[in-house]
């Protein structure tokens, strides 16, 4: 989940570009910050997990990072998907250290639940989806430029 929100953002770029009416080099802060978070965080939350516990962090990432998500579909400016995505990349750091040392060390019923867990990621994804195929639409093409339209 944590890695996939890092590479498929890339194939909606020129979409948010012209969701939020931005530049190339504004709208790529919204890749290029969560990179930046999640690799710099990994080992230091990483470490952190081991004193403060690895169940709670991992806990903790799946809920920040649902709730980032959502930010991020409710995103209202360009600068508000920015920082929704930096908070994503904080989420996705606290899971991606800490799960799998959590899977190694805990029962069948601890990798259930956490797996139950992201249910509300999933789901503020397929909103998102949702979002971005209803901003992709362009409507009813006139019958004239039927003949030339690519169907994108």
């Amino acid at each position: 989940m944590g890695t996939a929100a890092m590479s498929s953002i890339s194939i909606a770029l020129p979409l948010i570009m012209q969701e939020f009416d931005s530049t190339l080099g504004v709208v790529s802060w919204v890749l290029n910050g969560y990179m930046l978070v999640l690799a710099g965080f990994c080992v230091i939350i990483g470490r952190l997990a081991d004193t403060r516990g690895l169940k709670r962090t991992f806990l903790e990432g799946i809920l920040l990072f649902s709730i980032a998500s959502l930010l991020c579909f409710l995103a209202w400016d360009i600068l508000a998907l920015i920082v929704a995505r930096v908070l994503q990349a904080l989420g996705a750091a606290m899971f991606i250290a800490s799960g799998p040392a959590l899977m190694k060390s805990g029962s069948d019923a601890t990798i259930l639940f956490a797996a139950a867990l992201t249910v509300p990621a999933l789901i503020c994804s397929y909103l998102a989806r949702d979002r971005r195929d209803e901003a992709r639409d362009p409507g009813p093409v006139p019958a004239d430029d039927r003949a030339c339209d690519p169907g994108f």
